[in-house]
């Protein structure tokens, strides 16, 4: 089956315009990288890095460039020196929304496009062929598997934000700089996530230019949230150990910063506090559930034993793509 041609194009999970943030003083688009599989640092162009083919769907790459769009002019304002609450209400929901959906589109972490949608259909035929072995085939797979990929292609995964739920406490977003004679770096997996064992999300940290970082952080939350505080200006030590948690605990494999020091600095600079983040399987849930509602309206399953599927434990499915994600990582 041919591929649209926008899927041929490379669609970056780190935008540029936040890459840019870290680009060499002179030159935004001249990035230094460090390679920590390697730890050599070279220079590259941000127009090259954390990219990649078919990451989205054709309605997502539209969400995603209008919230793009408005988070870029809100990022502008505050590099230039706006203060954080004089942004548009409007601003401050699309830098909510770009950090959400960044997490959510991290190969490293997240969703990770078409291998993803590849994943959970091979899933899907398993787990059913399983369920109904002692029943006779249940699904027809003759042009099965080319139907639901294509109309996966197309659907919209980014959307609704579901994450409305994901915490019982108020995420109150800020903004905060580096003292002087600080930088903050990024990593190719940007978002940083602090969840308590059982999901509960409380506090996400972004840096938006090697200057500042935008985060959110639950309210009322009375546990310790182990890495950026309220003020506005961080201390020296939040702001190295901040870089030292890309370097040596987030996912990813590169870390961005604007001169070699900085991340030589981040190489060696011990960490105040790990964070410990848990494994998400919204993006598997919302995928399956699309997946079984096209089955049975598609006539590609046994209307008879339709209920059968529709009453299959989905945790059954959750393991059996997780198992499959391991083996395509």
């Amino acid at each position: 089956m041919q591929s649209n041609t926008w899927n041929q194009t490379n669609q970056h999970w780190v935008p540029r315009f936040i890459l840019k943030g870290f680009g060499a003083k002179g030159n935004s688009t001249r990035i230094y990288e460090l390679d920590k599989e390697t730890g050599e640092i070279n220079v590259c162009n941000v127009y090259e890095v954390a990219s990649k083919p078919r990451l989205l769907t054709e309605r997502d790459d539209g969400y995603m460039r209008k919230v793009e769009n408005v988070s870029a002019n809100a990022v502008g304002r505050i590099r230039k020196g706006t203060d954080f609450g004089r942004l548009r209400v409007k601003e401050v929901f699309a830098l909510q929304d770009l950090m959400r959906i960044m997490e959510r589109i991290d190969p490293y972490c997240g969703f990770n496009g078409h291998p993803t949608r590849q994943i959970v259909v091979k899933s899907f035929i398993d787990v059913v062929n399983e369920a109904t072995s002692a029943q006779g085939p249940m699904l027809d797979e003759s042009g099965f598997r080319e139907f639901i990929e294509a109309h996966l292609d197309h659907e919209m995964l980014l959307g609704y934000p579901h994450w409305l739920s994901e915490s019982p406490f108020p995420m109150r977003p800020r903004s905060h700089q580096a003292p002087e004679g600080e930088c903050f770096v990024v990593g190719d997996s940007a978002v940083i996530s602090t969840r308590l064992a059982d999901g509960i999300l409380v506090q996400q940290i972004l840096p938006i230019g090697s200057k500042h970082v935008f985060t959110l952080t639950a309210d009322n939350f009375r546990g310790k949230v182990p890495m950026v505080e309220e003020s506005t200006t961080l201390t020296s030590e939040t702001v190295r150990s901040l870089n030292a948690h890309y370097c040596s605990q987030q996912p990813g494999r590169y870390v961005y910063g604007r001169n070699k020091r900085v991340l030589e600095q981040s190489k060696s600079h011990p960490l105040r506090n790990a964070i410990h983040g848990t494994p998400r399987d919204d993006y598997y849930v919302e995928l399956m559930d699309k997946v079984i509602a096209l089955t049975v309206q598609n006539s590609f399953l046994r209307s008879d034993l339709a209920e059968t599927l529709m009453d299959y434990p989905v945790s059954r499915f959750m393991m059996r793509a997780r198992a499959l994600q391991s083996l395509d990582d």
